[in-house]
């Protein structure tokens, strides 16, 4: 096979794209044959998006737990000086359950030499009793001193042993002593904190203050009298309703005062 060279003067057959033949072919529609529009860039138009943001304060409700409530403590003082003063006592009271643990224990230890000097003083107290009576006949008094030595010696031992099981007693108690201790030393610290602002501690330490009411009201009334009883639980619930008072001023300041803020983009 052999070619001939095409002359110069000769114009050659454009080549179709392959965009040219695929529309011949059908294979694309005429319409997206035509190039997209390029958009030129323009340092005097340009497209800006902005977004501007708007706060809006939307106030919280005001809290409906204002009822039933005080303003100051009883001596005048500020809510968290009562509660405060509160604390203090409930320390005061812890320490003196410690003391009265230590007390029962040192006595059932000595417990041989308290019995001894208990005998020792109930002796010195009949005898100055029984001096002071004076007899008539020196027989009346052999046969009463007698009879007064055996019913003296029984009612010594009978008091000693009352004495002994009552030490035996507080003794078994000692643990309850010291957990009650550690246990209002714990809401102490609740109360110091609930003086300072904490609204999480004063809520504790409120629950406290209704447990501290409920034991009033049931010992107040078998403990003491009618008057005790009344002064008793008057107190705890006075104390209650001081704590109630310092949290919902807490809550009302976290929640009354502030505002939601919502963001709105434009």
């Amino acid at each position: 096979m052999s070619y001939t060279a095409v002359p110069n003067d000769v114009e050659a057959a454009p080549v179709p794209t392959l965009h040219e033949l695929q529309c011949e072919l059908g294979k694309l529609p005429v319409e997206s044959t035509a190039p997209a529009p390029v958009a030129e860039k323009s340092s005097e138009v340009q497209a800006a998006a902005t977004a501007t943001a708007t706060i809006v304060s939307v106030p919280v409700p005001a809290s409906s737990h204002s009822r039933h409530n005080v303003q100051s403590c009883c001596c005048g003082c500020s809510l968290a000086t009562g509660i405060r003063v509160m604390s203090y006592l409930d320390l005061v009271h812890a320490f003196s359950m410690y003391i009265m643990a230590a007390w029962f224990l040192w006595l059932k230890i000595n417990e041989g030499r308290v019995d001894s000097m208990l005998k020792n003083q109930l002796s010195a107290d009949e005898t100055a009793s029984a001096d002071e009576e004076g007899t008539q006949n020196a027989a009346s008094v052999d046969t009463i001193a007698e009879s007064a030595e055996s019913e003296d010696g029984q009612d010594t031992e009978g008091t000693i042993e009352q004495i002994n099981s009552l030490i035996d007693f507080q003794t078994y108690m000692i643990p309850f002593y010291v957990l009650f201790g550690v246990f209002l030393m714990h809401y102490a610290r609740k109360g110091f904190k609930a003086a300072n602002g904490d609204s999480a501690a004063c809520a504790s330490y409120l629950q406290f203050r209704k447990a501290i009411l409920v034991v009033a009201c049931v010992t107040g009334i078998f403990a003491t009298g009618l008057l005790g009883a009344v002064i008793q639980i008057g107190l705890a619930y006075y104390f209650m309703v001081v704590v109630r008072s310092h949290l919902n001023n807490l809550v009302m300041a976290q929640t009354d005062v502030a505002s939601a803020s919502v963001v709105v983009l434009a």
